[in-house]
């Protein structure tokens, strides 16, 4: 594949920004809307356009979604009810000198390596908002184990291998001692809100949020696309070495209705009061709940929102001026209601004399067992063109998989291969992640394993090896053992408890020098004599 590219470095960083961000948001138009539509009564060529998008990516997704159906439906069961997961980690070392070099009087270091071993337990409870974490380790004969981490909406409890006791701090607390220790900050009636914690495993955005930007946005933006925009015609051509009967639409919209959209998304967008808000809570839970009357200044956070509104003003005179001489086209070809070949071509520039030209040019066949795809995205300005290939070919017979997917730009290649079979909720899998570039060689990352998933239990082994110039895939393996099982609750401990906040901040820091501290030096004497005696000191 060949590229080109200038020697020239210098460009207006600012209006290129500003048409990346729009040929993003081009993309969006001419694709993504649809997936958020049920169109069935096809009575124009806008309606066909968006159906075959929408039945595109829904093929894509339902195919995968019933390929990986054990792995969802797990994922779904950790997100729903109880459940705990069993982690295990070791490693495997093969001394490429044999051993025994100088090391610890001649101990060989892989001894150590290949005989450790670190164990995570995770145990979660989203809906009822409790989590547990646990960590042991295993080296030279030395086991560290009980540590411990547990978090609900109402307070945070932490256990640590040398203490007697586990120190818990309440919601209701955190605000009097951190005003204690960072008063200019903190007032003492304030509250951290653990809850956040749990809302962000939830995602970004609810499905209310979801459903309010679909119809404030994507409904607008598809309501002002009209019948005219788009033209339909019969054409064949060639997919994949053979030639289809294809319908072709071709969707256009020219330089002053692309500008009458992005103003009328750059306005709504200033004055959303909701968009507001989410900015807002994404602010405070980057601080786990803290009010902005707290770490957050409540000015600071005002003028964030003032500058945000006076940015949307600010996009929208800037997009004005931005030049679209020959507007989008964006022409897809369908056959059975599915996308056969796409390609979409914009140009547009802060004047007509510095233009950026984006083209995507490709085909893709999507039948039950086998999905294939090869695009080019090809970018050119007037100090440089290169071009980004994609292609992958994923073929599924009886119950085993294999995939192939490259991409490449300039002399950088990127791959990925799998082989896969899954039969009754057991997976065996084969996969290499690989990347190439002349002067920096190749090297493949392996992914080697099984897993199971019945009912409400899981099983997998995992092994990782890496492959690289002056590096044996078998000279370090990484090896996973996962245990999941669904239980009936989080169990969080409530004896033994050393109440950090009824404590002042003077008590803990004494607290921590004296109690903590005999304990700990008690503690690691313990290790380095175990340790010492195994390595035979």
């Amino acid at each position: 594949m060949e590229d080109q590219s200038s020697t020239v470095t210098t460009k207006k960083g600012s209006s290129k920004g500003l048409i990346i961000t729009i040929i993003v948001a081009f993309l969006v138009i001419g694709g993504g809307v649809a997936a958020y539509f049920a169109i069935n009564n096809l009575t124009s060529d806008k309606q066909k356009y968006f159906l075959a998008e929408k039945n595109s990516v829904d093929f894509v997704h339902d195919t995968l979604a019933k390929r990986y159906e054990p792995e969802l439906e797990w994922a779904e069961l950790t997100r729903t009810k109880p459940s705990e997961s069993e982690i295990q980690l070791s490693a495997e070392y093969n001394d490429p000198f044999g051993g025994g070099g100088d090391g610890f009087n001649g101990f060989d270091p892989a001894e150590i390596i290949n005989n450790s071993t670190i164990t995570l337990t995770a145990q979660s409870d989203i809906p009822n908002k409790k989590l547990g974490f646990g960590i042991s380790a295993s080296a030279a004969g030395v086991t560290i184990d009980d540590i411990n981490f547990y978090l609900t909406e109402e307070e945070m409890t932490l256990g640590l291998p040398f203490l007697n006791e586990m120190l818990q701090i309440k919601a209701t607390d955190v605000g009097s001692l951190l005003s204690e220790l960072i008063p200019e900050y903190v007032e003492p009636d304030e509250e951290i809100d653990f809850a956040e914690f749990f809302e962000t495993a939830e995602g970004l955005l609810s499905e209310e949020d979801k459903e309010y930007f679909k119809e404030e946005y994507l409904d607008m933006v598809y309501d002002k696309l009209s019948d005219d925009d788009f033209t339909a015609s019969s054409e064949k051509i060639d997919v994949n070495g053979n030639s289809v009967e294809t319908e072709k639409i071709d969707f256009h919209l020219s330089e002053e209705k692309i500008k009458d959209i992005f103003t009328a998304v750059f306005d709504k967008l200033a004055k959303d009061e909701k968009v507001k808000e989410l900015i807002e809570e994404q602010m405070t839970s980057q601080f786990y709940g803290l009010a902005d009357e707290s770490l957050i200044d409540s000015e600071e956070l005002d003028q964030m929102l003032n500058d945000f509104e006076d940015g949307m003003v600010t996009a929208k005179e800037e997009f004005q001026k931005v030049s679209i001489p020959n507007g989008l086209t964006s022409t897809i070809w369908i056959d059975n209601k599915l996308i056969v070949q796409r390609e979409f071509i914009v140009e547009l520039g802060p004047s007509a004399d510095e233009l950026v030209k984006l083209t995507v040019n490709g085909t893709q066949l999507l039948t039950d067992d086998h999905i294939t795809f090869a695009y080019d995205f090809n970018f050119e300005d007037s100090w440089d063109q290169g071009t980004l290939t994609l292609t992958g070919d994923s073929v599924a017979k009886d119950d085993q998989v294999t995939d192939s997917i490259k991409l490449a730009v300039a002399d950088v290649e990127i791959a990925y291969n799998s082989e896969e079979t899954l039969k009754d909720g057991k997976r065996e899998f084969e996969r290499a992640f690989s990347f190439s570039q002349p002067t920096s060689g190749e090297g493949s990352l392996y992914w080697v394993g099984n897993s199971a998933y019945e009912k409400d239990q899981m099983n997998a082994e995992h092994e990782f090896s890496v492959e690289a110039t002056g590096f044996d895939r078998d000279l370090f393996t990484l090896h996973a053992t996962i245990d999941g099982k669904q239980i009936k609750e989080v169990d969080i401990p409530s004896d033994n408890i050393k109440d950090l906040g009824s404590m002042s901040a003077d008590e803990i820091s004494a607290y921590i020098e004296q109690d903590a501290a005999a304990q700990f030096q008690k503690w690691i004497m313990g290790i380095m004599i175990d340790a010492g005696a195994d390595l035979g000191f």
